[in-house]
């Protein structure tokens, strides 16, 4: 399981209750929550150290799963393994999962614009000191640039739930 933005495994926690004793999980946290100063460089040094880890942890084959920015990464890790295995002739990556769910509270399409510009700038925040992959930015200047594209997703409905499952999962 891969870490979302903010970098921590937590959101997990209620899904492995659920998941029956036998089937072995792992967390990919971000290098941040174990006391690194810095994240990684970027996100490709990102993939290829998660790849690292999951092949050091467990032989294959390998379930991998995301919420948001962790099933982005579920996803990339599992082109580097698959990549990898391709010259050994094996298939390592059973499943791939990723969930994203609406963030909109049934309410107003003001307070819809406001959870999703909120849930916007964390994620800017996020790429902007965890990956440094965007410019540095004042909240009210982020707010002013980004303030636009949040009203047209709300405008025009454009931010549905989606969720997508990838190989299959055979729990029990």
């Amino acid at each position: 399981m891969f870490h979302p933005v903010g970098g921590g495994v937590a959101v997990y926690a209620a899904l492995a209750r659920q998941l029956p004793a036998d089937i072995p999980l792992y967390g990919i946290e971000s290098r941040l929550m174990r006391g690194a100063d810095r994240e990684l460089a970027d996100v490709d040094t990102m993939v290829s150290a998660y790849a690292t880890a999951v092949r050091d942890v467990a032989p294959p084959p390998y379930r991998l799963f995301g919420f948001s920015f962790g099933g982005y990464l579920a996803a990339r890790v599992a082109e580097a393994l698959e990549r990898d295995a391709a010259e050994r002739d094996t298939a390592p990556v059973e499943l791939v999962g990723v969930v994203e769910w609406d963030v909109r509270p049934r309410l107003t399409s003001h307070a819809r614009a406001d959870t999703l510009l909120r849930l916007s700038m964390a994620t800017y925040r996020f790429l902007e000191r965890e990956v440094g992959a965007v410019r540095s930015l004042t909240d009210s200047r982020l707010r002013l640039e980004l303030g636009p594209l949040v009203e047209q997703v709300v405008r025009t409905d454009r931010s549905e739930a989606i969720c997508s499952f990838g190989g299959r999962w055979t729990a029990g």
